[in-house]
């Protein structure tokens, strides 16, 4: 267990780029929430293509510290 780290609750926003197929790269936006506990952390959003055609996604990940 990780010691040191409480549980915390982050707001996310994010400017990012990303290669597609076609050698073309999308821009996009994500805005979203993270939660961090000692030993896992969920986090989500929702990213807007500022690209091409402004597609709404959404994402959503967790990962365990060990």
């Amino acid at each position: 267990m990780v010691t040191g780290i409480g549980s915390e609750l982050y707001v996310v926003s994010e400017l990012n780029g990303r290669w597609q197929e076609a050698d073309e790269i999308t821009h996009q936006v994500t805005l979203g929430l993270q939660w961090l506990q000692p030993t896992w952390v969920i986090e989500g959003g929702i990213v807007k293509n500022l690209t091409n055609n402004n597609d709404l996604t959404v994402l959503f990940s967790s990962r365990f510290h060990f």
